[in-house]
């Protein structure tokens, strides 16, 4: 009965994007409201679920929820729920911004569906059947916003270029759930995993079709032919966020608008203003908001309040509302800061942004 309970509730959670049909969206961003509500009732019944299946196996359970990919985002969700208190807003912190949802309850969600998906992979036809609806759910997510309009259907997101978001997830899936081995297969494996991708027209996660690959080549040889310890390369991987934020702050800020490069490096100077205004909150603020942050969903304000003038909508009075080049909190809200270790330092301080680089490593 149980095993049949977290089956249907992880395909539940699959099918969360149906939840974007327009006529029953309803919110202040219609496109993730509802799927953020069945996100956590989707995080509730697998909590359930676990609990009816630690009654018939507890060894196996107690394995589980000691899992650092369990017990990790748990963590952050619980240090959120705690350090909400300590906010103006406690409850937009454990909810999150609607466009986004993330939140305490956010994390604690995902731990519980990470253990869903744990107790469901001991099941060799149970974990293809999932496997391939979360694959088949991707693409036929990736098609509807690409295409669906042509056909009479809606889009699931918006934003074309969100889309890449699933190439990051579908290729450990196949990997991991199909229990792929051989070399062709895992060519077979990113070449589905990268649909997604190709159809998002997001550059930066077509470059990372290119340098996804070479990096996974390059710890792979590093292990096998140069010996390097696992954990001097884990620390190595770990300075990853770091670099790609140095390398988003150095872009901004040395090739400003009217610098000759526009073109190249407009996306770039939208997340140095957005990095440096998030910063630049955290430097204003006392010990408690630096170690607990300003709460999760916060930057929404943080962005209103910090964003120098000359960079919004309230400067440039003419300019076109769809300008992207400018920002006031008021016609255009800024939800996010573009940068998740950026963002976690912003909503929940040091601390639980130590905690979730664990949880990424």
């Amino acid at each position: 009965f149980w095993i049949g309970w977290l089956t249907i509730s992880t395909l539940a959670s699959l099918s969360l994007f149906l939840l974007t049909y327009p006529p029953i969206t309803r919110g202040l961003w219609p496109q993730s409201e509802f799927v953020i509500m069945g996100l956590f009732a989707s995080g509730a019944l697998a909590g359930l679920g676990l609990l009816g299946y630690f009654t018939i196996n507890p060894k196996r359970m107690s394995v589980i929820l000691s899992h650092p990919l369990v017990i990790l985002p748990l963590l952050i969700g619980l240090f959120s729920f705690a350090g909400s208190f300590l906010t103006d807003f406690p409850m937009r912190s454990w909810f999150g911004a609607p466009e986004l949802g993330e939140g305490a309850l956010w994390y604690c969600a995902l731990s519980m569906l990470t253990a869903q998906a744990f107790v469901l992979k001991r099941f060799k036809k149970i974990r293809i059947a999932v496997a391939s609806f979360a694959v088949t759910s991707a693409l036929l997510m990736t098609w509807m916003t690409h295409q669906g309009a042509h056909y009479g259907l809606w889009r699931p997101y918006f934003f074309t270029d969100y889309l890449a978001f699933l190439s990051v997830f579908l290729f450990p899936i196949l990997v991991y759930f199909f229990k792929l081995k051989k070399p062709a297969s895992w060519i077979i494996a990113f070449a589905v995993s990268s649909l997604p991708i190709i159809f998002s027209s997001n550059r930066a996660a077509e470059l990372f079709l290119i340098v996804g690959p070479l990096g996974g080549l390059a710890v792979y040889g590093a292990q096998k032919w140069a010996r390097v310890p696992r954990g001097v390369l884990a620390g190595l991987l770990a300075l990853t966020p770091f670099c790609i934020l140095a390398i988003e702050f150095g872009l901004g800020y040395f090739f400003p608008p009217g610098s000759g490069y526009d073109h190249l490096t407009q996306s770039m100077w939208s997340r140095y203003v957005l990095i440096t205004s998030a910063l630049g909150s955290l430097q204003d603020g006392n010990l408690i908001q630096l170690l607990f942050g300003h709460g999760w969903g916060s930057f929404t304000d943080i962005a209103a309040t910090y964003i120098p003038l000359e960079e919004t909508k309230l400067y440039a009075f003419g300019s076109d509302s769809t300008d992207k080049s400018f920002w006031d909190a008021l016609t255009r809200a800024d939800f996010h800061s573009h940068s998740q270790l950026v963002e976690s330092l912003v909503s929940i301080g040091i601390l639980g942004a130590l905690l979730l680089l664990l949880y990424i490593f």
